[in-house]
């Protein structure tokens, strides 16, 4: 709505944030019953331009800023805040503040993608460790560098005012409405995120679907079925069955969507219920059961035995460090 207000469209039907809720929901519903993301190659390139867009021109805003026009309205200028300048010039090459917890929820939500990569794998012409792993090493540097130039170029352009409540953890909101440049960037972010939710919701779905079939298939496969897909293969799934969770899946997303006050706050939610977990404890307690009872067995697989009772120490303290996260995270979001 805010981008429809800029282009001169009055407030009523077409500026209505529960329109723009509800509308993306069917094109995020068509795209989340795809049933192998094979078909969403095309969708992922324009997601992938989109972001590539905003972090170039989040590089360029910092210099346009630094030596050409100011972003933030000037003095004797409409929306001047003697406020805002202040915190735009609060720069820190380092700091500890209590803040910093929130962003301990925040960073450990990017952890909670990676069970997706098996589904990745899966669907692999050439499926063999070798081919993932050209991929994750062309990835993971674009990734890396895109998080790193917007983050620090980002906080560089405006200082404290990055965390400020209108940005709700966007950093293209914290732009002037009518920076044309980055009003085609908010254009493009939703766009952006309408081609990567179906990515992570295909693989959340195939997931819950696999979980209930194994629960309700429960019990050792006989000989008969040792050749055969295993329960909850995407193989073997029903169209009705991809369709009605898909339906789910959105519903539940778009009024997650509704009552969220922010980008930020949802972020912290991720990370602190999903990212803590998958990364700290879930493998905390498989190693800590492994190194503990099945000691013998683990043994005939590891030249120095004497290493185990490390293994199972860091075990726990991967535990204890997942937990002390997630009490950090929901210190953050019920303080926000």
């Amino acid at each position: 709505p805010p981008v429809l207000r800029n282009f001169g469209v009055e407030e009523g039907f077409w500026t209505h944030e529960l329109l723009w809720l509800i509308m993306p929901a069917f094109i995020l519903f068509g795209l989340s019953s795809v049933k192998n993301l094979n078909g969403l190659r095309w969708s992922s390139v324009v997601g992938f331009v989109t972001i590539i867009y905003i972090v170039i021109f989040v590089f360029l805003r910092y210099f346009t800023d630094k030596y050409g026009e100011p972003i933030l309205p000037q003095e004797g200028e409409p929306g001047y805040s003697e406020q805002d300048q202040e915190l735009k010039k609060e720069v820190h090459v380092f700091k500890i503040a209590f803040s910093c917890i929130s962003t301990l929820a925040t960073y450990s939500a990017s952890y909670a993608y990676h069970p997706n990569a098996p589904y990745y794998y899966k669907e692999l012409k050439d499926r063999r460790p070798s081919t993932m792993m050209k991929g994750s090493m062309i990835a993971f540097p674009i990734i890396t560098l895109s998080y790193g130039v917007t983050g620090l170029f980002g906080y560089l352009t405006f200082g404290a005012l990055v965390a400020s409540s209108k940005a709700q953890g966007n950093i293209v909101d914290n732009y002037s409405d009518d920076d044309a440049a980055m009003t085609i960037g908010r254009i493009g972010l939703f766009f952006h995120l309408l081609t990567v939710y179906p990515i992570n919701a295909i693989c959340c779905r195939r997931g819950v679907h696999r979980i209930l079939c194994v629960l309700a298939n429960h019990g050792p496969r006989n000989a008969s079925e040792a050749h055969q897909p295993p329960p909850g293969d995407p193989s073997t799934t029903k169209r009705s069955s991809i369709i009605i969770e898909a339906f789910v899946l959105v519903v539940f997303s778009t009024y997650i969507a509704y009552i969220a006050p922010g980008l930020g706050i949802v972020l912290a939610l991720l990370g602190t219920f999903f990212g803590n977990p998958i990364v700290y404890i879930f493998p905390g307690l498989i190693g800590s059961r492994i190194f503990h009872e099945d000691i013998s067995v683990v043994a005939e697989h590891i030249k120095d035995p004497s290493r185990i009772k490390i293994y199972n120490t860091v075990s726990r303290v991967s535990i204890v460090i997942g937990f002390v996260f997630i009490a950090c995270g929901l210190l953050a979001i019920f303080s926000s």
